[in-house]
């Protein structure tokens, strides 16, 4: 349905024209915080035994962003992408109005399906305009660029070299930072129950990293924070009320 509605509106009226164009393997509008196309990814690799490369496939998601709002789903969608080794294209904007604020161009620099994925704003040039159908820019541009060369496994490709057969690590330093990453996932589940609902300093760092990509984030995040601190004491004082009547 949701698909059907962005034809409607859209000027090339086929959401099919940008897959074409950008060769996607999956387009995924009102992706949220990325759930279905992560399942989709997730049945891509497993139809390879062994040779699975993140470059085999290009996931393009849309996900909504107001003008001067900060977006909340948007950051999480990113990191599920960064953290799986993905390559594809995070559109943030309105899908009907195709009124944009970024276009997020995330892939695997060495073709590792064991790695990260690296982070990149695409500019604001009429390509990027035309290849995404892109009426109009909202926000102002974010210049964020991590891969400053083309991929090495790209330039062997383009020239007909032969690579080297590589062998998948699955030593305890991958392991650990699989770890690592799941700790700052916990340490951002906590609810009202704990004992101390204050952020941690994985959570700081994983604010300030999201704050990065999308401005205004920390600041939004920092009066949630606020809120369910303060709902947080409100309750400890609804309990010590609750004992002193009994």
């Amino acid at each position: 349905m949701a698909k059907q509605l962005v034809e409607v509106v859209r000027t090339d009226k086929d959401t099919n024209t940008t897959q074409h164009k950008t060769m996607s393997s999956n387009y995924d509008i009102g992706a949220g915080t990325g759930q279905l196309t992560i399942q989709v990814w997730n049945d891509d690799r497993q139809k390879h035994s062994q040779g699975y490369k993140p470059s085999m496939y290009f996931y393009v998601a849309e996900e909504l962003k107001e003008q001067g709002k900060p977006s909340r789903s948007i950051p999480f969608l990113l990191f599920n992408y960064l953290i799986r080794g993905m390559d594809g294209v995070v559109i943030a904007g309105d899908s009907l109005t195709r009124s944009i604020s970024q276009v997020y161009f995330i892939q695997q620099p060495s073709d590792d399906p064991c790695g990260f994925s690296s982070l990149n704003v695409m500019p604001r040039t009429p390509d990027t305009m035309h290849t995404f159908d892109i009426q109009s820019w909202i926000d102002e541009p974010i210049e964020h660029t991590e891969d400053k060369y083309m991929p090495q496994f790209i330039i062997d490709e383009l020239l007909g070299n032969k690579q080297p057969q590589e062998q998948i690590e699955t030593d305890n330093k991958q392991v650990d930072i699989y770890k690592r990453r799941l700790d700052i996932i916990r340490n951002m589940t906590k609810d009202d129950e704990d004992d101390d609902p204050s952020l941690t300093e994985s959570d700081k760092a994983l604010i300030s990293f999201f704050d990065t990509l999308m401005p205004g984030f920390g600041e939004f995040e920092a009066e949630k924070n606020k809120e369910r601190m303060e709902r947080h004491r409100a309750n400890k004082r609804q309990e010590e009320t609750l004992k002193l009547k009994q």
